[in-house]
């Protein structure tokens, strides 16, 4: 048996190798709206960067959307230690357009981690000055500077030696959503 440890409530909780089953039941079409998102590949792994309505209207921006029995299977976590979003009255999904364009996401997710659980990258904007970054574990999301949009993102460079930790940019608060099909 393998443990997690909760930060809320600082209690071991043990993984549960079919704890997807918990992830909220979506609909086929909502699914379906979800795939129509282009993922980014974490490794194995694939999230959807998406901008979710719920039932009340509301709209969250900056979610990865992922599915709870994939997410279980690749990185043999339980998702319930990762979700901060909860799908249960989602009505629709769509992009993100806070995302990077996926191309940029994967190419950073394809070189690599500068350390241990975090990229160190370099973006490019059409007439404007290259920004570095460093975040952790998704690169989907990023701080960029005003005036700045993801979409207008030309190329990425990874960091090693020549990262100013100084300047370089964080990544951006999102949310982390799990779903299974109902």
């Amino acid at each position: 048996m393998s443990y997690f440890f909760d930060s809320e409530r600082f209690t071991p909780i043990q993984f549960d190798p079919l704890s997807w089953r918990n992830a909220p039941p979506l609909r086929d079409d909502l699914v379906e709206q979800i795939q129509g998102v282009e993922p980014s590949a974490n490794g194995r792994l694939l999230v959807h960067p998406c901008q979710v309505q719920f039932a009340s209207g509301r709209i969250e921006d900056r979610v990865l959307v992922m599915n709870a029995e994939w997410f279980t299977s690749v990185w043999s976590v339980d998702h319930r230690q990762w979700e901060t979003l909860s799908l249960t009255d989602a009505v629709s999904f769509r992009e993100s357009p806070s995302r990077l364009p996926a191309a940029i996401a994967n190419r950073i997710y394809l070189d690599g981690e500068r350390n241990m659980g975090a990229y160190a990258f370099e973006l490019s904007f059409e007439g404007r000055p290259a920004v570095q970054f460093v975040v952790g574990s998704f690169v989907d999301f990023v701080d960029l500077p005003p005036g700045y949009g993801a979409s207008e993102c030309t190329t990425v460079r990874p960091l090693r030696e020549d990262l100013d930790e100084s300047r370089a940019r964080r990544g951006i608060h999102f949310e982390r959503s799990f779903y299974r099909r109902a």
